[in-house]
């Protein structure tokens, strides 16, 4: 008689138990993943939220700050007599001693590079400290505008050709206030170097990392001027230009009214968390980012 050996039972409750084991894994690893990708991507916003207000804030205290200063030296009633005396004189080649001297103090404070005396006509009147002589013809355009003003004004980035530095003027209408003439008989151009201040003020960060960065922009026409120096791409201050259609650029984002925190691609086409705000007062906008690499 001859025995067949049986097959032993294919185990199913334990093949059903270990996939159910196996796909609840699966699962919870998969929620665990995304639970804790939120939970990074939450608390980097809130962290460059922070930080794109910061920002924001120091920026608008700057230009706030300047403006001040062209109200401070625009309402000195005795020092604009003296530079009205000045340039009413019939021989005004030369300004007299004092004045020289506080012009000379205007031009050596805070960020302050020069400081242009101009007369009703648009002629240059003085230069101090005189080392720096580079007047924007630009400006000459614009000198019966500023002779309009009744308050100083803070003019945008711009440099007078490719290889000069990038300014900006502080502009102080000098009006005859004292005799109640409205009419500005003279201007105070004060030319300002972003680079002592304006640029490390948005550039640097209060936390290390690698791919971290703040930068600031503006839209001309179709397009969006990156205005402060980048850390990924230097000499482009005022070169490099993006369309304002460019779909998950975060500064062109910005420029149409985003003002949140948000994927996107930046200048590079890296894939960036940032956040997106307007400087008050100002045709600016400031990026906050870091890489999505750094973040998880």
């Amino acid at each position: 008689m001859i025995l067949h050996k049986r097959k032993p039972a294919i185990p199913w409750l334990l093949i059903v138990l270990f996939a159910i084991v196996a796909v609840s894994s699966i699962l919870l690893g998969l929620f665990y993943y995304r639970s804790h990708k939120r939970n990074l991507i939450r608390d980097k916003s809130l962290e460059l939220s922070a930080i794109a207000d910061l920002k924001v804030n120091q920026i608008a205290q700057w230009r706030n700050e300047r403006l001040g200063d062209a109200r401070l030296i625009g309402g000195n009633i005795p020092f604009v007599r003296l530079l009205y005396d000045f340039l009413h004189t019939q021989d005004s080649s030369e300004p007299q001693p004092d004045i020289s001297a506080s012009l000379r103090s205007l031009a050596v404070y805070n960020d302050y590079k020069n400081v242009v005396l101009i007369d009703s006509v648009g002629k240059v009147k003085g230069n101090f400290p005189g080392s720096d002589t580079l007047y924007d013809e630009n400006l000459k355009d614009l000198i019966p505008e500023f002779l309009n003003l009744r308050t100083g004004i803070l003019t945008d980035f711009a440099r007078a050709n490719n290889i000069d530095p990038i300014y900006l003027h502080l502009v102080i209408p000098l009006v005859n206030t004292w005799q109640n003439d409205s009419s500005a008989f003279g201007l105070l151009l004060i030319r300002i170097d972003p680079a002592v201040v304006l640029y490390p003020l948005i550039q640097t960060w209060p936390v290390p990392g690698k791919t971290t960065e703040s930068l600031l922009v503006r839209q001309e026409g179709e397009e969006v001027v990156f205005l402060s120096e980048l850390r990924f791409r230097k000499n482009s201050e005022l070169e490099l230009r993006k369309p304002v259609s460019a779909e998950k650029l975060p500064a062109s984002m910005a420029v149409r009214g985003e003002m949140s925190t948000a994927d996107g691609l930046d200048y590079r086409g890296a894939p960036v968390l940032a956040a997106m705000r307007k400087v008050p007062g100002s045709p600016w906008f400031l990026i906050a980012k870091i890489n999505h690499s750094e973040v998880f």
